[in-house]
């Protein structure tokens, strides 16, 4: 699952970058799925339903090379928005 396809987008992708900047601690020290969701409910202060999406996305695609990429292009659609807004 994407952070676009999430309910909560902007949720999704503060979530993906605090974990990734804190080396997904959260996640990988997990004993299962529902512990996870319970630490990131906690953690994050988000309910049940944005935690599982979190958890659903797919961790192993924020390798260094992906995560500066988003940044990228991230950075290229905040300057489009910008362009936009005149």
């Amino acid at each position: 699952m994407r952070c676009g396809q999430l309910l909560r987008p902007e949720l999704a992708r503060q979530a993906v970058e605090y974990a990734y900047d804190h080396g997904v601690a959260v996640i990988a020290s997990a004993a299962d799925r529902a512990d996870a969701v319970e630490a990131l409910r906690h953690l994050l202060g988000v309910d049940e339903r944005a935690a599982h999406s979190i958890v659903q996305l797919q961790w192993a695609r924020l390798t260094r090379d992906t995560v500066a990429q988003v940044r990228q292009e991230l950075a290229a659609v905040r300057g489009e928005l910008d362009d936009l807004r005149g």
